[in-house]
């Protein structure tokens, strides 16, 4: 049996109707770039993040390194970052030409944690990225302790964590700045790689002038160029610029504004609790490694296992 590595059909089916209404709204008002459904979307993730605003870009590694620009993170810094994650937070650190130290993670939550943080600081140390993983928000009050007596940057990566809440406070507002993707294997999918900066401070209007030069014109596409609708449909690749350039920090389309804001309204009910999250995980690991256990007995003391069964009767 072949399992396909994605498979959303029952999670699209209930709202199906919505999402196609409202990508035929898109497309009869020829909002392609930007436009009504995108300022519509910054205002609504802004709201349900708690948030002042949002800036939407193309895909969580763009938001990383517009952070890491707004930030003034470059060449001879160190920063942080989990050992266990996707690549995209360690290129947070080297596409401005800083260094990705990885700090290892707490096996219980998969984040890293203050002791593993202070394990791997340096002189150059300049920021931290924690990644909030499978929606449980990594230990905050003492990393970012931590990072106030380093004068320390603390960006969040949320792109697993949307809606998540540390001690009742949203994620991706707890550090300097925090990104979030909305790839289609996500806690909240969208139909593209749509991403959302939110953070209620000046970062903010730092990496909106960067996506969107304030004179309003389209910049050279080696510069900064904007996202379109064919590459929202495709999901663009986002590669490593070189130093001395910028990266092509593109915008969110109209299409993934509008499907994810239908998608948020149906995500809302089922954020799990991030201490049920790990109670969940440790009962299948603990119950996935029983059974291995298990075959591994059978398999040295077949006999033993054939007198068990007939002795119960199975």
């Amino acid at each position: 049996m072949k399992v396909p590595f994605l498979d959303l059909t029952l999670q699209h089916q209930p709202l199906r109707d919505e999402i196609l209404a409202a990508w035929a709204a898109t497309l009869d008002g020829n909002r392609f770039c930007l436009g009504r459904d995108v300022e519509e979307f910054e205002k609504a993730f802004a709201v349900a993040c708690g948030a002042n605003d949002s800036v939407g870009v193309d895909n969580g590694t763009s938001a990383l390194h517009l952070v890491a620009q707004a930030l003034g993170l470059g060449p001879g810094d160190d920063v942080i970052v989990p050992a266990f994650t996707f690549i995209a937070s360690a290129w947070t650190a080297t596409y401005v030409g800083a260094r990705p130290v990885f700090a290892d993670i707490d096996p219980a939550h998969y984040c890293v944690t203050a002791d593993t943080i202070r394990a791997v600081l340096t002189p150059q140390t300049k920021a931290i990225v924690v990644v909030h993983l499978f929606g449980q928000p990594a230990p905050m009050a003492a990393i970012l302790a931590i990072a106030a007596e380093r004068g320390l940057k603390v960006i969040e990566d949320c792109a697993q964590a949307h809606l998540a809440q540390y001690r009742a406070r949203p994620v991706g507002l707890l550090g300097d700045a925090g990104t979030f993707s909305f790839y289609p294997t996500k806690n909240l999918g969208g139909c593209g790689e749509g991403v959302a900066v939110a953070r209620s401070a000046p970062a903010t209007l730092a990496i909106s002038s960067m996506v969107v030069p304030p004179w309003g014109l389209r910049r050279p596409a080696a510069d900064r160029g904007r996202l379109g609708s064919h590459q929202a449909a495709l999901g663009p690749p986002y590669r490593a610029p070189p130093q001395d350039r910028v990266a092509p920090s593109t915008g969110l389309s109209d299409q993934t504004g509008h499907l994810a804001i239908s998608q948020r309204t149906s995500v809302e009910g089922e954020v799990v609790d991030a201490a049920d999250a790990a109670r969940i995980k440790r009962l299948l690991l603990l119950g996935g490694m029983t059974i291995l256990w298990m075959a591994i007995l059978y398999t040295l003391f077949p006999n033993f296992f054939n007198n068990v069964v007939m002795i119960l009767g199975l």
